[in-house]
């Protein structure tokens, strides 16, 4: 699916269905979301209704499909009601995604304190479950919000500073630490000094790890799109959000519709 070969992405997880001598439920919550991404709704219900029919219940996990692709046929208040039902979810993985894929409905319906609590109640989920969720990110998506949707740039630059004084990057993980992220909502605050800086500590980072610089890179560029915006340029802005959108080997992700989103951003 993330070299957006989704009939490809299809055809093997329905061979991993069929030839399995016991397969998983991600086989097949995967090729729900394989046929939803083409368009094909009533084969991913249907996938959904085989795996209950096995079973005697559908886990979260498949009933999270369903809320997918009512999502993605538009019908986006069932799709967030079907989601808070899902949010008594026993496995927390799965939880934490519904409760984030609430969070994301209400902010694209600008309902902000909301959808900043379900975030915030994802990452500790998170954290509860033993994944990488630091409190930092927390304030990540306090400073993003308050970047992006609210105009208060200072408020989000004073933020940030205050998570990387109490926990810098370079205490992360080198393959987890969010420097693109954080370079993004600085140059959204209107520090791009700020952001180039972490950005350069990025490098320096992978400077000695070749696979992980060329993962990374994609979210690089599209940092340096957000930067260039920042300093007004806009041209050298698309450049690099064109540059984003690809790895050394074929797309970067799934997600074509996020490169076009960043491109839109960029004066012409």
């Amino acid at each position: 699916d993330g070299r957006r070969e989704f009939a490809a992405s299809e055809s093997a997880y329905v061979l991993a269905a069929q030839h399995e001598p016991m397969p998983t439920l991600s086989t097949f919550q995967q090729l729900g979301f394989s046929l939803i991404t083409q368009g094909k709704f009533e084969a991913a219900d249907s996938v959904v209704d085989a795996y209950e029919k096995a079973g005697g219940v559908a886990p979260a996990a498949m009933e999270f499909v369903r809320a997918v692709g009512l999502y993605d046929r538009g019908r986006v208040d069932s799709s967030h009601a079907m989601l808070l039902k899902l949010d008594t979810a026993s496995d927390p993985a799965t939880r934490s995604t519904v409760v984030a894929s609430i969070g994301m409905m209400d902010e694209s319906k600008g309902r902000l304190g909301s959808a900043l609590t379900y975030m915030l109640k994802a990452n500790a989920i998170d954290r509860a479950r033993g994944a990488l969720a630091p409190v930092g990110a927390d304030s990540l998506q306090k400073a993003f919000f308050d970047a992006w949707f609210r105009d208060r740039g200072p408020q989000a630059v004073r933020t940030l500073d205050a998570a990387l004084a109490a926990q810098p990057l370079r205490t992360f993980p080198a393959n987890q630490s969010p420097y693109a992220q954080v370079a993004t909502v600085y140059a959204i605050a209107g520090r791009p000094d700020r952001a180039r800086a972490v950005l350069a500590e990025m490098d320096a980072a992978y400077a000695h790890n070749p696979g992980l610089r060329e993962s990374m890179r994609p979210l690089q560029q599209r940092a340096l799109g957000y930067v260039a915006l920042a300093e007004n340029h806009p041209t050298q802005a698309l450049q690099y959000f064109r540059a984003s959108d690809s790895l050394s080997d074929g797309p970067a992700d799934d997600c074509a519709a996020c490169t076009a989103f960043v491109l839109g951003l960029a004066p012409l």
